[in-house]
């Protein structure tokens, strides 16, 4: 008798593994998206916070615009593909033994007009206080602000500066 069930449940884990073996893995809505492409309005640095006019076409991609709001992984050339594995929901700074971070609050639509990549003279009142500043995120968990990358140096000349006092200009 026990060599009845032996046998019985040797052929239910072969005929179990011979079905593993060859289903077909059904798609799910996650990895449909996940080739899904768009394509980019122009050239774009890593860490770009995608906006209106940043994406000109979805080709075979979800309603909608699922890419709003994300950052880049990676640069992207103009007119060249965007897929969903290239965005992220924040963005990832490198950090650099020459260079740290600092957060400059920013006025409301700042961040239509400011992005990842740009450069930017920071300005006291009518003095300049850092100037050719690299913008290296614009972050919007709530109240907009920019991650600048600047030198120890212009650390140092902004020491004692509050962030909310000064104002940007393009470089």
């Amino acid at each position: 008798m026990r060599a009845i069930l032996l046998i019985a449940w040797c052929i239910v884990l072969a005929v179990g593994a011979l079905y593993l073996r060859t289903r077909k893995p059904v798609k799910t809505a996650e990895s449909d998206t996940s080739t899904a492409q768009w394509t980019a309005a122009r050239a774009l640095p890593v860490n770009w916070r995608l906006g209106d006019g940043d994406i000109v076409e979805a080709t075979g991609a979800p309603a909608g615009t699922p890419w709003r709001g994300k950052y880049l992984k990676r640069a992207i050339a103009a007119k060249k593909e965007v897929t969903a594995g290239d965005l992220d929901m924040q963005p990832t700074i490198a950090q650099s033994g020459t260079q740290v971070l600092y957060l400059l609050p920013l006025a409301a639509g700042d961040e239509k007009n400011l992005n990842a990549g740009r450069h930017i003279d920071l300005i006291q009142g009518q003095t300049a206080i850092v100037g050719n500043v690299e913008v290296a995120a614009v972050r919007c968990p709530a109240a907009c602000e920019a991650i600048l990358q600047i030198s120890q140096e212009a650390r140092e000349r902004l020491k004692g500066v509050e962030p909310a006092t000064l104002k940007w200009v393009w470089r």
